[in-house]
């Protein structure tokens, strides 16, 4: 199997942004393979006073297909590591056969705390495969509703630096199903944690 990759990031103004996209290509398991991904996410600041609000977006779609058939062409993404918490804290969801879109909003009502507002929408990048958790597993039966939109999860992440020392992190969201989970018998579910981190 061969791996290419690229990515693009930095600052532009008020601008920053990361990008990238990989291509996965050769063969698994006996069967030919052909896998992509790509994902941007960007964030404008608003103001440097204040609150210091700043808007962004993020996007990702990541290919499907083959995973539940066991024939053919494999199309599964695969994302051999990485940080999967990015697509669902809960790990409802992996980037495999996935496409999401979310706008994001961040503020700072204090020196110490940070607030992210997020509004993630998801759909399956094909209908003819499953959807699949952070470990690549498939949901049972999600293969067989012919529907894409997987579902809309509002997010929210709070971070409280006490002091250079000490931070407390909170965070929250809550899957409202879509027709792709709810005729494979799924329903809503909500997520909720925090931690006291401690840096020396």
């Amino acid at each position: 199997m061969a791996y290419y990759g690229l990515r693009l990031w930095g600052n532009v103004g008020k601008l920053r942004t990361d990008s990238f996209v990989t291509v996965q290509r050769g063969s698994f398991g006996g069967r030919d393979l052909d896998a992509y991904m790509a994902s941007t996410s960007n964030a404008w600041s608003l103001s440097e006073w204040g609150w210091k609000p700043r808007l962004g977006f993020h996007s990702e779609i990541a290919s499907g297909g083959g995973g539940t058939s066991g024939t053919g062409t494999l199309r599964n993404n695969n994302f051999l590591y990485g940080n999967t918490i990015y697509f669902s804290w809960a790990t409802f969801f992996g980037p495999v056969n996935l496409v999401t879109a979310a706008p994001t909003f961040t503020f700072s009502p204090t020196s110490k705390l940070t607030v992210n507002l997020e509004w993630e929408t998801l759909w399956r990048q094909t209908t003819s495969d499953a959807i699949y958790n952070n470990q690549a597993r498939a949901y049972a039966r999600t293969q067989n509703t012919g529907e894409r939109r997987i579902g809309t999860m509002p997010r929210i992440n709070a971070t409280w630096n006490i002091d250079p020392n000490w931070s407390v992190t909170f965070r929250a969201e809550h899957l409202m199903a879509g027709p792709a989970l709810e005729k494979a018998g799924y329903g809503d579910s909500t997520f909720v944690m925090g931690w006291l981190n401690f840096r020396f």
